[in-house]
């Protein structure tokens, strides 16, 4: 009966048609599944062109140090995010096959390598050895890697299991209970155990024994999902998620499915590629997946790092990285061109786009669709700004078309007497008071308020007729900028305009930006300006800024600013701009951002209003030549990455490698003795390198040879660093790197040189020539003593025999020729005669007595000359009335007077006195010897008749005088009238030198 039914006989007819409807749902329930926009993902390819050794990539990993090892089928690849450092068996013996099957890192940061056919490979501090069959290993033919939790390391072969530990291999196979022979993937979960999966089936290792677990399935690969459960997959079974332990728990995702490879990260969440090229992320609960067109050859290794990268190993194609875009481009959905240059929110929270195709623009559905305004709005130009009004209506200023209004989809022209206001408006702003300001291109600037339009020009005040960005301070002020005429700022009624005169970066105004403090940034077209105190300060390339170009400017909620220039965004912290204001900091960190960061076009569109905005998501949108861009908020609980490990990689010494190891991991620690440099000249050269693999074309280098620069010298991106002719001695290379956050290096990393000098150039050698030229002048030095004395005992006998016979001779025809004189025979003429050679040979005694004075070393002193001086002073005043005055020689000239000084000194005070006593007619004669400061000082005054010093100063006594003044750098000074006596006053400097007085006969 049941037959007869009529539901009965509808389900016999589609029988047949059940494994067709099957299908057909799972396709449909394929297609809910979400799918994730490749566009949400960067996508990066690094291929042999770029350094790697070979396009099929087979294992990935990061270790601690920061560096990502790629393992491809013919070399091993250290990465830093730039270069490729390559190890095969060409260049590193323990490689016995450049096949490179698998990576690891164990607990104390040794790297092991698996290779096929070549046994693993242990990179520990710096060297590589070799691990095979010959060692123990039960096979050379390796196919994945584990690290356990006290330094061990298992180690899968095609033919069983081995694990490493303190220095030892064993090996396990089915007698040990492993489920297969054919090891192809291994899980290690911290506290619980070891996972292994081969051909037959998923084992697990605990307490020292294996057990068989479930699925039964051909195992294709492992990875540890946390808290004991595991990530499975089958190589024809899809993937299996759960506690294998416990397999009630085992979820089967993906059924029927082909997955080549997986990785996982300990929070649960996974990526698995599929054998169609596409890729399924398992994320928070939920499953999506991701069509990469890069990834279609096929994925052989996955691998998520710490700054979630996600590597993907291709099968011919090279490496691969996907990072989740920083910027989301977005474009006019059937727009005739994508140049947007106003983005804004309204009150109602709708984001609306204006540009080049003059269609208006508002973001649904994940993007922009124009909205129906009717073939006349569309038609009258480019949209050049936006302006969302209090009242949820919007502003649109236009080329050609003037001002619109767009309330509830319909579109009007302000009533401004039937025709439009201004031909071109480039900025709409709404002032506190809901006052609009309406900049144009030519025609002035406006207000509307009420439906009343006020214009303003050049005759009120304003630097020109135009305005292009408008901005508005909490105590009201109103600024204008403008494209060639700098800065207006109207407050209370009255317009003051700024030019670069005035502080500011450049005349033509770009942006304005009114911060969360209510200072105000003038972007120009070569810097960024802050008003404050009524004073500009201008920032430049001088101060940090990669691109002096500042078309927009924005700040997010963070406390960053965002500057858009022709060139892509650069962040920089207001913070900081404020410190390097005040002068507390010389340079800013700033980091920037273009295409490789998701913008559609690193040119950001200058000189038009409300060309960035934040909305109320706190989202920051940029407009750019090919589009709106927004900035994703950075993921919950993903914190910035710090700095990044710094390592010296290589140094060059004369273009030849200086150090004996290609691969330096520390510097210091690695050479403990530094770097040696031969004496001589030298070229070195410092490479250095930070690994970073989510930004590395934004880290930023500084660097200084300590004890021989003090501040460091900023390197930017470059890194390396070279230096000509280092003097001799011992100096610390330092180098610091700079994350895309702005965070420097605490430490960084050093290495010690020491610049051996020449033997000339050596301490002791130093100190030798030293000795040996103290020697050579105290030799000399005794030679000239003992010269000298010998000269003084030279000088001294002479002084004695003219004394004892000249003098006495002269002495003894003085006092004959008085005697005969004496005689009364002798007439008057004898007698005159007589009296004159007495009077000639008392005048040779003293010149005698003069010269023996001269000879007489003992006379050499300033003290001895002032005393002959007195008593010649005596000997040529005979009869006058005469004082002479003297302070002695002071403590500071008690030294040797030069033979030179003391003569000249000597016959010039004679000639003075001999003039005085033969001509003057004087009857008093005051002198005084005076020592001024460095200079002798005598002065000869008397009261005599005086003279007419311009018709005495060309005779003999004078000239001569003056010419033995010269010679010692002296001068006279002679102050005579007719009947007013004279005063003659002659200086000269003091040269002695010292020695002793000690003199012998």
């Amino acid at each position: 009966m049941t037959g007869d039914h009529p539901a009965a006989f509808l389900f016999a007819r589609l029988r047949p048609a059940w494994p067709l409807a099957a299908w057909l749902l799972f396709v449909g329930m394929g297609l809910l599944m979400p799918c994730v926009r490749a566009q949400e993902y960067l996508v990066q390819v690094w291929q042999t062109e770029q350094g790697l050794p070979q396009n099929t990539v087979n294992c990935v990993m990061r270790t601690r140090d920061g560096y990502c090892w790629v393992g491809t089928q013919h070399g091993l690849a250290r990465f830093d995010g730039v270069r490729f450092l390559v190890f095969t068996s060409a260049n590193t013996p323990a490689f016995k096959s450049d096949r490179i099957s698998a990576l690891v890192q164990d607990s104390r940061g040794d790297l092991w390598i698996g290779t096929e056919g070549g046994g693993v490979v242990r990179l520990s501090a710096g060297a590589f050895t070799n691990l095979s069959v010959v060692n123990g290993l039960s096979s050379d033919m390796v196919t994945c890697l584990a690290a356990g939790e006290k330094g061990e390391v298992w180690i899968g072969t095609v033919y069983g299991l081995n694990l490493w530990k303190d220095g030892r291999i064993s090996t396990f196979g089915e007698r040990d209970g492993l489920q297969g022979m054919g090891v192809v993937a291994l899980a290690s979960s911290s506290g619980h155990g070891l996972w292994i999966g081969a051909n037959v089936g998923v084992s697990h290792w605990s307490e020292g024994r294996f057990t068989r677990l479930e699925p039964r399935t051909q195992v294709a690969g492992l990875a540890d999902a946390g808290d004991g459960k595991m990530w499975v997959s089958g190589r024809t079974s899809g993937l299996f998620h759960g506690e294998p332990r416990e397999p009630k728990t085992l979820k089967h995702l993906v059924p029927k499915a082909r997955v080549t490879t997986l990785t996982a990260v300990p929070d649960g969440n996974a990526w698995a590629a599929m054998e169609d090229g596409s890729l399924r992320r398992f994320r928070n609960g939920e499953e999506s997946t991701v069509q990469i067109p890069q990834l279609r050859g096929g994925v052989r290794c996955l691998y998520e790092d710490n700054e979630q990268n996600l590597w993907a190993g291709l099968n011919g194609s090279g490496l691969a990285r996907l990072k989740e875009r920083t910027m989301r481009a977005f474009q006019l959905k059937d727009a005739a061109a994508d140049n947007v240059v106003s983005v804004v929110q309204d009150a109602a929270g709708r984001i609306w786009a204006g540009g080049a195709s003059g269609r208006l623009a508002l973001f649904q559905n994940d993007g922009f669709y124009p909205v129906d305004t009717g073939r006349n709005f569309a038609g009258n130009g480019a949209i050049l700004t936006l302006c969302p009004a209090r009242d949820g209506s919007l502003w649109i200023g236009k080329r050609g078309g003037g001002l619109f209004h767009w309330n509830q989809g319909n579109v009007t022209l302000p009533d401004a007497g039937g025709k439009s206001i201004a031909a071109v408006v480039t900025a709409l702003f709404e002032d506190r008071d809901n006052k609009l300001w309406i900049g144009t291109e030519a025609e002035g600037i406006l207000s509307l308020r009420d439906g009343r339009f006020e214009r303003f020009t050049t005759e009120d005040g304003f630097s020109a007729d135009q305005a292009n960005c408008i901005a508005q301070q909490p105590d009201g002020a109103l600024w204008f900028g403008t494209a060639a005429s700098g800065l207006n700022r109207m407050q209370e009624g009255k317009v003051t305009p700024f030019w670069k005169a005035d502080g500011l970066a450049g005349d033509s105004v770009h942006a304005l930006l009114v911060d969360s403090g209510g200072l105000l940034w003038v972007g120009a077209g070569t810097g960024l300006s802050l008003f404050r105190d009524g004073r500009f300060f201008s920032f430049t390339a001088k101060h940090g800024l990669m691109q002096e170009i500042v078309s927009q400017a924005a700040e997010d909620a963070e406390g960053f600013f965002w500057l858009g220039s022709n060139r892509g965004l650069q962040r920089v912290r207001r913070e900081e701009l404020l410190e390097v204001a005040a002068g507390k900091q010389e340079r800013l960190t700033v980091v920037t951002y273009g295409t490789v960061d998701g913008m559609p076009s690193p040119e950001c569109p200058s000189g038009r209003q409300n060309a960035v905005m934040r909305d109320s998501d706190g989202r920051l949108w940029f407009t750019t030549m090919l589009g709106p861009v927004r900035l994703e908020r950075p993921q919950a609980g993903l914190s910035p990455p710090g700095p990044p490990p710094i390592t010296i990689e290589r140094v060059n010494l004369n273009d030849e490698p200086a150090l004996p190891d290609a691969l330096i991991f520390s510097g210091e620690p690695t050479f403990p003795n530094g770097l040696s440099v031969p004496p001589g000249p030298s070229r070195l050269e410092f490479h250095f390198t930070a690994p970073s693999l989510r930004a590395p074309e934004r880290l930023r280098f500084r660097y200084r040879l300590e004890s021989m620069e003090a501040k460091w010298i900023y390197a930017g991106a470059d890194r390396s660093a070279v230096y000509n002719q280092v003097p001799p001695g011992k100096y610390r290379f330092q180098v610091q790197a700079c994350s895309d956050e702005g965070i420097w290096t605490p430490e960084g990393a050093a290495l010690t040189v020491t610049v051996q000098p020449h033997y000339w150039q050596t301490v002791w050698f130093k100190a030798a020539m030293a000795l040996l030229l103290a020697l050579i002048a105290a030799g000399l030095l005794r030679l000239r003593n003992a010269r000298r004395r010998e000269l003084e005992r030279v000088r001294l006998r002479i002084a004695g025999d003219l004394h004892d016979e000249l003098g006495g001779n002269l002495s003894g025809i003085v006092l004959l020729s008085r005697r005969v004189g004496r005689q009364p025979a002798l007439g008057e003429r004898e007698r005159s005669e007589l009296d004159e050679v007495a009077r000639i040979a008392a005048q040779t005694t003293q010149s005698v007595r003069d010269i023996v004075w001269f000879i007489n070393p003992s006379c050499d002193t300033l003290e001895e000359l002032i005393l002959h001086m007195r008593e010649t002073s005596a000997a040529l005043l005979t009869g006058l009335e005469y004082e002479f005055h003297d302070p002695g020689a002071p403590t500071a000239f008690r030294g040797v007077l030069p033979q030179e000084f003391r003569r000249h000194v000597l016959l010039i005070f004679k000639e003075v006195l001999h003039n005085v006593v033969r001509h003057s007619g004087a009857t008093r004669v005051e002198i005084d010897v005076k020592i001024e400061g460095q200079r002798f000082s005598v002065s000869v005054r008397d009261n005599g008749n005086g003279f007419d010093f311009s018709y005495c100063q060309h005779t003999g006594g004078l000239k001569n005088a003056q010419l033995r003044l010269q010679r010692l750098h002296g001068e006279i000074h002679i102050h005579s009238r007719p009947g007013e006596g004279a005063h003659i006053q002659f200086t000269a400097p003091v040269k002695r030198t010292f020695r002793t007085r000690k003199t012998t006969a």
